[in-house]
């Protein structure tokens, strides 16, 4: 929810080549919540179960060009009413920020 546009610009000048794979883990570690991959088929999507590190693996399995990316707004998920805490405290966004509260 905190992602912008610099960020999704810093992963796009980050990667090296035309073979290589970016993984940015969530903020717990127990998922992927960017994946940049190039070519697009270089490994499969996994979703939940530590994606993070079975991406990892898999593009360092297919390339040498295979980093571990922390972009802390993208590492940010909403997926439990601690998360939504955490991410309001960021007041990074504050129309999103703004709304949020006024739902709760």
């Amino acid at each position: 929810p905190l992602m912008r546009t610099e960020d999704i610009e810093f992963l796009l000048r980050f990667k090296r080549g035309t073979r290589c794979a970016l993984v940015v883990p969530s903020r717990r570690f127990d998922g992927t919540n960017a994946l940049l991959r190039m070519p697009t088929d270089l490994m499969e999507t996994h979703y939940d179960e530590d994606s993070y590190t079975i991406h990892l693996d898999s593009g360092r399995s297919r390339t040498e060009n295979t980093s571990l990316v922390f972009v802390w707004r993208m590492m940010i998920d909403i997926d439990n009413y601690s998360d939504l805490q955490y991410c309001l405290a960021q007041n990074e966004k504050l129309d999103f920020c703004t709304r949020m509260r006024n739902l709760l």
